[in-house]
């Protein structure tokens, strides 16, 4: 693609036009979810208070906001190990040095995204896949000298996307607005056009709109290193002047752009929340409508005479004057209709809703008395439903995820000026490294294959019994490494395959001295034994003779 102004401008408009069909929905998102978020496609002055006549029922709300912090809990928990480093190649994975070095790279990346704003700004990428369907993670180095890492959670309403032929999101195109005096400070002078120059000397706080363009370049030239061939590249530009601001690039794709599902010739994901919006139009209306017939049962209409009866108050303790003589009392006028009914409909809405957001699959745990084994059941059955969801998380967000923060982290620097990554053992030269997921999810997801391994593990204990040869079947050494993975404990607690032999080896040296030992203690004993019996014999022989 050429990256000249009108050529963008002419991309970011046509791709506007492939995201038209979406726009009603994520209009009505806001109107009955998101209502107390800033309207992300626009309309609304920062801190504008939000019009809620439309809704009756806050439960969707509640369930969305439920289904994004669960996610966040079960896949990237600030308290738990989410992800871990390997390489394909087993022979490496047992050397103890390849196994530590990739332990402190996993480090440092934990470390880093702890003294990032990361969690703060995942949590509104989960926001915006449970609602929109789709969300934009910007990943950039920090301007601090004390982070490494800067992260920024980009608006529905900002960005467009395009897919690339294996149907990878490889092009990003943000349109918002800089004030005259942000440009300057981004750009200088020297680049905006006459009208932000003029606007910064005038009033600075006028604003502009800027297109940030970033897709793969197609002739990278490898020997030239700089900013303008770099193989993604960055073009920004003031939109109404067409003026290109700035050109350059990065190593690696700045946006991490994630789906919850995609429909075929779709770019743009669909939410659980896009499942189910008519239920959730239902349920306010049907809401709307139980509390006016509530509220008419708990203030009625009332009928009356046309005469005999004085002037009507609905103040508690009022009086109500009437004729006694024609006994001409107002009374309550009933409208009809079966609240129960009415409350049965809303609650089977609310169930439906709550299925869409997963609701029952979500409250794990039911009792206080559950046993640990019986949540981790729940949990693998879970996995299961979830897991789709999950594996289309896993390749759109996580993994690329983790490869853009490796990226920027391998040209950091620490305080001391060190390389932030430590150098990796030779035997990793040109070694491709492979993310695994470790969080609470990715763990129950492994949960059956573990049990599997338990299961025949105790049944061939409980065999061997009967046939005690039937333990031979069993490759124990793998089996436990097996279960160690599928629970997620660290590499490092296994030794090395050749320690583990050299250990056993050690071993049955020693038991084979010992039992060499107690062998030579036996024979010396036997042999002394021998030798005093002979004496005995002996002396016994002599003493006959003597007689």
């Amino acid at each position: 693609m050429k990256e000249t102004a009108q050529d963008i401008k002419q991309l970011y408009n046509e791709l506007q036009n492939h995201k038209q069909g979406f726009l009603s929905f994520y209009k009505d998102v806001e109107d009955y979810i998101t209502i107390n978020h800033p309207r992300v496609m626009g309309g609304d002055m920062p801190g504008t208070a939000r019009s809620t006549d439309i809704v009756f029922d806050s439960s969707p709300i509640l369930m969305s906001n439920r289904l994004s912090a669960a996610l966040m809990s079960m896949l990237t928990s600030p308290s738990s190990k989410w992800f871990g480093l390997t390489v394909n190649d087993k022979r490496l994975m047992n050397m103890q040095a390849v196994k530590e070095w990739l332990v402190r790279v996993e480090d440092v990346i934990r470390e880093s995204l702890d003294n990032s704003n990361f969690y703060q700004e995942i949590y509104k990428i989960y926001v915006d896949l449970v609602n929109y369907g789709t969300a934009c993670l910007y990943v950039k180095p920090s301007n601090r000298a004390d982070k490494e890492l800067n992260f920024s959670a980009r608006p529905i309403g900002e960005y467009v996307v395009t897919e690339n032929e294996e149907g990878i999101i490889d092009t990003v195109i943000r349109k918002f607005e800089f004030t005259a005096r942000q440009m300057i400070m981004e750009f200088g002078k020297r680049y905006v056009s006459k009208e932000v120059k003029e606007a910064y000397e005038e009033k600075p706080e006028t604003k502009f709109e800027v297109l940030h363009c970033v897709y793969p370049r197609e002739n990278v030239k490898p020997n030239k290193m700089n900013k303008a061939n770099k193989p993604i590249a960055s073009v920004w530009i003031q939109y109404a002047e067409e003026k290109v601001l700035r050109k350059d690039g990065y190593n690696s794709f700045p946006f991490v752009v994630p789906r919850w599902v995609t429909h075929a010739g779709e770019m743009y994901g669909r939410s659980p929340v896009y499942v189910a919006m008519p239920d959730i139009k239902t349920l306010n209306e049907a809401m709307k409508t139980l509390l006016k017939s509530a509220q008419k049962i708990a203030d009625p209409l009332w009928s009356c005479p046309d005469e005999g009866v004085g002037d009507m108050t609905q103040e508690p303790g009022g009086v109500i004057y009437y004729d006694a003589m024609t006994s001409a009392k107002p009374e309550p006028y009933s409208l009809g209709g079966d609240l129960p009914i009415t409350n049965q409909i809303v609650e089977k809405i609310r169930e439906n809703i709550g299925n869409v957001f997963y609701a029952n699959q979500l409250h794990m745990i039911q009792s206080d008395r559950m046993t640990a084994e019986e949540v981790r059941i729940r949990a693998g059955e879970n996995s299961r439903i979830l897991g789709p969801t999950f594996g289309m998380l896993n390749y759109e967000m996580l993994g690329p995820l983790i490869e853009r923060v490796l990226d920027i982290l391998s040209k950091s620097l620490d305080t001391d000026g060190n390389p932030m990554l430590p150098t990796p053992p030779a035997e990793l030269a040109d070694k491709e490294l492979k993310l695994t997921f470790t969080s609470p999810m990715a763990k129950s997801q492994k949960y059956h294959e573990a049990q599997s391994v338990l299961y025949t593990a105790q049944s061939a204990i409980e065999w061997s019994q009967i046939i005690p040869t039937v333990l031979d079947n069993v490759n124990w050494d793998e089996a436990i490494r097996l279960v160690g993975d599928s629970n997620g404990t660290p590499p490092t607690v296994f030794l090395d395959k050749e320690v583990v032999e050299n250990v056993r080896q050690v071993r049955a040296n020693q038991q084979r001295a010992m039992q060499e030992a107690q062998l030579n203690e036996q024979q010396a004993e036997t042999a002394k034994k021998g030798t005093q019996a002979l004496k005995n014999a002996s002396s016994a022989e002599k003493t006959l003779r003597s007689d």
